[in-house]
């Protein structure tokens, strides 16, 4: 912590993230994920011909993922897909969650679902 002012420094807290994650993450189950992760296959090709559902892909502008998030969505039947990006958002479930629950209110009502809740319980909500 700083002496001065007590709050702890970025640095520390830093070091302080890692250690819990060496501590607290099954160094078994990682491998299998990281091993997953690096052997996926890239499905979104075969997204536009198989797709039967709707889908709402949310990005923000702003993270690393966005642009692949707008290949996918280039690659997806339009009349299957609905795309949300946040431009004032870094971590939208964390900086916009209520922007998130009302597109996602607003997405299922556009699907028939959710059709009684009105738009006017979900605005006062987000005030």
């Amino acid at each position: 912590t700083d002496e001065t002012s007590g709050k702890v420094t970025q640095g520390s807290s830093a070091l302080n993230y890692a250690e819990s994650v060496r501590q607290k993450v099954n160094r078994r189950n990682s491998s299998f994920y990281i091993q997953a992760y690096l052997t996926r296959s890239d499905i979104s090709s075969a997204l536009k011909k198989s797709l039967k559902t709707d889908i709402l892909l949310v990005t923000s502008s702003t993270q690393a993922h966005a642009d692949t998030t707008q290949t996918t969505y280039s690659k997806i039947d339009p009349a299957k897909a609905a795309l949300l990006k946040l431009d004032d958002a870094e971590d939208i479930l964390s900086d916009a969650p209520e922007k998130l629950a009302y597109s996602l209110v607003l997405f299922c009502q556009g699907l028939g679902l959710l059709s009684s809740l009105p738009i006017t319980t979900l605005t006062s909500l987000l005030q």
